[in-house]
């Protein structure tokens, strides 16, 4: 997502991180940290602002009083699972999320940001007047991803207080503390950004939705957004069968013989800077067998010659997650289709069902033309469900009554703003722009789905068998990760109503806490070493790494009124929104065998 600090407002891309609290990027004295030759901006040059300060020792609030330097300022350190680290000092700037991707917003041209704009609440170029003066980091010296990775720095989204959303919270310019996440399911990805989808900030807008949202109970603990599985399954796939519904009534459903504590063993974090999903080892055995039941393949997170229909074809991994009684047993009626219900499950049919079909968790390269299963299933310190999880769904995460809602949504935030008279598009270049070649053209998309084979390309790939009924069980809400994935940006919309307080639930949701050192923000490592060590795992490159950039946001204020947002007491209203656009490939700039820009799953 595109963040705007500094005055005039400097840009600096940045990865949306639910994982971590912390938002940072490299300034003037970084030195040897990507800029210019990875990163998509330069470095912020704080210098050139006339809002930057630096935060004195005694007010410390994101670090510690630096004694073996100078006793001045506050420095940062922060490390990651994957083991890139980065420091910093702590500043304070007047920041803003979204606008145009390649200038500043106008509003903050010569005026207080957005004084002299129009009236119409849901113009994108309102974006600056939600400015506010952020702290974060202002990187000295990083290491390992965070130096190669196309993105600037990382935007911390998750439940402390120096997270962005809660520091704008606290600043008043949101009324509610929650924010809601929507991937889309773009099929393409460029360097100078592709539409990935919205983020709304101050709560969620019921218009995007093509299901109604339900909720999950959240356990909270170091920060992070907990939930419980109470059973998982495979199903059945086939062409465009991504929801909740199967639109196959003869779907085989399998579930997995795993215990609830397996399931949860070390807890389950919803993260979106982790871009692919990875669970527990206990339940390898249990996946295996089940997958190769259903298609005949033995199941590898390895590169395959698949087809475009092969892939479709592929088990919808289904997630039952354990429901929020109070909140879903108002809204609960036939035509709620994310929710069990009692012919799925009578003891628990306010659970939620949550569908990762395969057009979500297999990558596709373009350039070796194969697929890469990116849902992983031997990890040994917890698990994370990712980005490629959360695509087609609109994730709310609600500090507010401390709960997570999913909805089903196409997440096209572009066609919501034509349908409301603005057209913003997302790679909106002038001259000489960052993200922009000398002459000012756009630089071409690194690559597509509609580059991906056809099964008349492919001569010898791996069939996939009949399906074996064995036990009939529903799947869930739909998400997608398509092509070459990553996740994030961000928009926003406004209202004026605040979503009314839920019932207490009688049914507590147990905290599974990660045991896991407090620098490292995702409970799982999937560096270089382990895949080493484990060698019928990441025999393609392309296993290796999953990156996904997000720039060219599209920020706008929306009030929302009437039927459009008042259709149920349990749907909390939205303050704003902001467009999210990505730029996706594989791999590392300096590895040959893969594309030429990305970053780490880790982030």
């Amino acid at each position: 997502v595109d963040l705007w600090c500094g005055t005039p407002p400097q840009r600096q891309t940045v990865i949306v991180d639910t994982g971590s609290s912390l938002t940072a990027f490299p300034c003037r004295e970084c030195t040897d940290c990507g800029a210019g030759e990875y990163h998509l901006d330069n470095f912020f040059d704080e210098m050139l602002s006339s809002t930057f300060r630096t935060v004195p020792c005694r007010s410390c609030q994101i670090g510690k009083c630096n004694s073996d330097l100078d006793e001045t300022t506050c420095s940062v350190h922060q490390g990651y699972a994957e083991k890139s680290s980065w420091n910093a000092i702590e500043v304070v700037d007047k920041c803003y999320m979204g606008g145009p991707h390649s200038f500043p917003d106008p509003a903050v041209e010569g005026s207080e940001a957005g004084e002299d704009e129009g009236d119409d609440p849901m113009d994108p170029h309102h974006a600056s007047k939600l400015a506010f003066d952020m702290d974060f980091g202002c990187q000295t010296a990083l290491t390992g991803l965070f130096k190669t990775q196309l993105a600037d720095g990382i935007l911390g989204m998750d439940w402390e207080d120096t997270s962005y959303w809660k520091q704008m919270y606290d600043a008043n310019k949101i009324q509610s503390q929650q924010f809601s996440l929507c991937y889309s399911r773009g099929n393409d990805a460029s360097r100078d950004g592709s539409e990935a989808g919205s983020i709304t900030l101050g709560g969620t807008d019921v218009r995007m939705h093509t299901s109604t949202m339900v909720y999950t109970g959240h356990a909270e603990d170091d920060g992070w957004y907990y939930v419980q599985v109470r059973k998982m399954y495979l199903r059945e796939g086939s062409p465009n069968d991504w929801s909740a519904k199967s639109i196959n009534p003869h779907a085989t459903l399998i579930k997995l013989g795993v215990t609830e504590q397996q399931l949860n063993h070390n807890g389950i974090i919803v993260d979106s800077g982790t871009t692919d999903t990875y669970w527990e080892s206990t339940i390898s055995d249990a996946f295996h067998a089940a997958f190769l039941q259903l298609t005949g393949i033995a199941f590898a997170n390895k590169a395959m010659p698949l087809t475009t229909e092969q892939v479709q074809n592929l088990p919808t991994i289904l997630l039952q997650l354990k429901g929020d009684i109070a909140s879903n047993k108002p809204i609960a009626d036939d035509t709620t289709t994310t929710l069990t219900g009692p012919e799925f499950d009578p003891e628990h049919p306010y659970d939620v069902l949550l569908a990762i079909p395969a057009i979500n968790y297999m990558n596709y390269n373009a350039k070796t033309k194969k697929f890469t299963p990116r849902f992983y299933v031997s990890e040994d310190d917890g698990s994370v469900i990712g980005g490629n999880a959360m695509m087609g769904y609109d994730v709310l995460f609600d500090a507010e009554y401390g709960r997570l809602g999913w909805a089903e949504s196409d997440c096209e935030h572009s066609t919501f703003l034509k349908e409301h008279g603005f057209e913003f598009p997302v790679q909106q270049q002038e001259e000489g722009a960052p993200g922009s070649t000398e002459d000012g053209e756009q630089k071409p998309d690194v690559a597509t789905l509609t580059e991906m084979p056809s099964s008349s390309e492919i001569t010898e790939a791996p069939s996939v068998a009949e399906a074996v009924v064995v036990e009939t069980t529903a799947a869930t809400t739909t998400t997608t990760l398509e092509a070459t994935t990553t996740t994030t940006t961000a928009a926003a919309t406004t209202t004026t109503t605040a979503p009314e307080t839920p019932t207490t639930t009688d049914e507590d949701v147990d905290k599974k806490p990660h045991e896991q050192d407090e620098q490292h923000d995702i409970p799982h490592n999937n560096n270089e070493e382990q895949q080493a060590a484990t060698p019928s795992f990441c025999t393609d490159n392309t296993c290796k790494i999953e990156i996904g950039v997000f720039i060219c946001v599209i920020f706008f204020i929306g009030i929302c009124i009437g039927k459009y947002c008042c259709t149920s007491k349990n749907q909390p209203q939205p303050l704003y929104h902001v467009e999210m656009t990505d730029t996706t490939t594989n791999g590392y700039k300096d590895d040959p065998d893969d594309a030429e820009f990305g970053f780490h799953d880790e982030h």
